[in-house]
């Protein structure tokens, strides 16, 4: 378990609810808010870029890594914070040091 887990940073949603926001806290209205859409980060898409290789390349995520890690310290310097930050769409290109295995011969026609 990491750090981060340990200390109850992340949440998961289950039965359509999220522990973050208990239904005796959050089932009325008190007030303004704001939350942040974080999507498609990507990661190992900047190399498979700058490569011109998009099938491929996806085997560093530094620069992404460290722009997220330059997002979530500007999230962090907010005030007031927002209520929750969401991340969604792709999350990833490629993983590091994998590659698609080969793919067998098609045996007759696409339908």
């Amino acid at each position: 378990m990491s750090a981060a887990e340990a200390g109850g940073v992340f949440h998961r949603a289950r039965g359509r609810t999220l522990d973050a926001f208990p239904a005796e806290k959050e089932s009325e209205w008190k007030g303004p808010f704001y939350f942040i859409l974080g999507a498609d980060p990507q990661f190992g898409l900047m190399k498979a870029w700058s490569t011109g290789d998009c099938d491929n390349g996806g085997d560093e995520w530094e620069q992404e890594i460290r722009l997220t890690e330059q997002a979530v310290q500007a999230i962090n310097k907010l005030n007031p914070k927002p209520k929750f930050f969401v991340l969604c769409g792709d999350l990833i290109h490629a993983m590091p040091a994998w590659q698609r295995p080969p793919r067998a011969p098609s045996r007759g026609g696409h339908r």
